[in-house]
């Protein structure tokens, strides 16, 4: 699974999204259409954390995801995103390192943990 998501992120299409900063995964921007489902694990589903919702993918890098969401996902929240991609659905563990509020949404930054 590591190597189908490794594909997705270099054929996002878009370089890096700032060269001078050093980042283990440098982070590559993705088409703002790019809509994924995400799954919050029962265990951490409080009334402040819904169970499935759709959020807008902002970028990507081999170890996590940034996602606009228009609620709150609070860190360490343990949730699956599922990613479509050429007919199959990947399914892709992580967790959440940070939830910043913005205008009118929340920008979720999740680390992977792909087996």
């Amino acid at each position: 699974m590591r190597k189908r998501w490794a594909r997705i992120v270099e054929r996002s299409g878009f370089p890096p999204e700032d060269p001078l900063v050093r980042r283990q995964s440098p982070r590559h921007t993705v088409d703002t259409h790019r809509v994924v489902k995400v799954v919050i694990d029962p265990d951490c589903v409080k009334p402040r954390n819904p169970g499935t919702i759709l959020c807008w993918v902002l970028n990507l890098s081999r170890e996590g995801v940034m996602l606009r969401s228009d609620v709150e996902i609070r860190p360490r929240t343990r949730l699956t995103i599922e990613w479509s991609e050429d007919d199959q659905v990947l399914t892709l563990p992580g967790v959440v390192r940070q939830c910043t509020q913005t205008v009118g949404a929340f920008k979720v930054g999740i680390e992977l943990r792909i087996p």
